[in-house]
């Protein structure tokens, strides 16, 4: 077996690897890294793995006689020499479809959630200085991917201290600065075309929020963000809609042992491993796609110079 056949198989084991260890990893390193990492990686690696779907589809195409007769291709090249065989092209063809569709749907489904939610904002009433508050005995508070409100209830504002009410604000106003919306969208999307990324967006989604309560703690202290956080999910009901980050909606209990340790501090060597994780599976996937291109090319070659000859 060539080294350009191996290259698929490669490919799909380093994104295995980086989607079973790059999540938990990446977590021990500070949040605003980790997302960025996790989101950078996931889309690049769906990508790769999408790309490397195709190549392995290309026999398809390179073996149909129609198309071969169009651009002079000699199937008999392709046949002798291609990343996998017909049985092989036509699941990865069927999975690539397959994957796409599902990536499509998870972008429609955000879309009409975020525009559903933004619909629900204006219904509450204006906003001022950024803050809705909402006359609800409802203990929540959250933000809507593209807006610039943040939204509390009267419930949560009354539970709440002056301290942990700058913790929460300051929460909250995180997840609209870094828009961690956006992040937890892109992971998403990878998952649905790579499902080896399946514990991808959990975990951005729980890193965002991790984000947001260093900031939290930064705007007040770390035991006020941990007490305002406490509280807020120790009476918690559902007032926010669909498509909406809130402070207290994940993992609670790992947030506030976190908030009651040190502040988290870079470790690169956790980052190091998913990160060579994916650049392998750039470079596996480069050398399938240099083979594919040269293959195409030299049957090409062949077969103007057949067809010449026949002249």
């Amino acid at each position: 077996m060539s080294n350009a056949a191996i290259a698929p198989l490669c490919d799909g084991a380093c994104i295995t690897a980086f989607g079973l260890v790059g999540p938990a990893l990446a977590q021990r390193g500070r949040p605003a890294a980790a997302i960025w990492l996790l989101t950078i990686a996931s889309c690049v690696a769906a990508a790769a793995s999408t790309v490397v779907l195709m190549l392995l589809s290309l026999p398809l195409v390179g073996l149909d006689d129609s198309l071969a007769d169009q651009f002079h291709w000699t199937s008999a090249v392709l046949r002798k020499d291609t990343l996998a065989g017909r049985g092989v092209a036509v699941v990865a063809a069927a999975s690539v479809l397959l994957f796409v569709l599902r990536a499509a749907r998870v972008v429609v489904r955000n879309r009409l959630a975020a525009r559903a939610a933004r619909a629900q904002l204006r219904r509450l009433g204006p906003a001022a200085g950024g803050l809705l508050v909402a006359d609800d005995r409802v203990v929540d508070a959250f933000t809507v991917a593209g807006s610039s409100v943040i939204v509390a209830t009267t419930g949560l504002l009354r539970l709440l201290s002056p301290g942990e009410r700058r913790a929460m604000l300051a929460h909250e106003r995180s997840h609209l600065v870094h828009r961690h919306h956006a992040h937890v969208l892109a992971a998403t999307v990878a998952a649905a075309l790579n499902p080896l990324l399946w514990r991808v967006p959990d975990t951005v989604t729980f890193v965002a929020e991790r984000w947001a309560d260093e900031d939290a703690a930064g705007a007040t202290s770390r035991p006020v963000a941990a007490a305002a956080l406490a509280r807020a999910a120790e009476s918690r009901s559902t007032f926010r809609p669909v498509h909406a980050l809130a402070a207290a909606a994940t993992a609670v209990a790992r947030r506030i042992a976190a908030l009651q340790a040190p502040p988290p501090s870079a470790r690169p060597v956790a980052f190091a491993v998913p990160a060579l994780l994916i650049v392998a599976a750039v470079f596996t996937t480069a050398v399938a796609t240099d083979h594919v291109w040269a293959l195409f090319h030299v049957t090409a070659r062949i077969g103007r110079h057949a067809l010449l000859q026949r002249h």
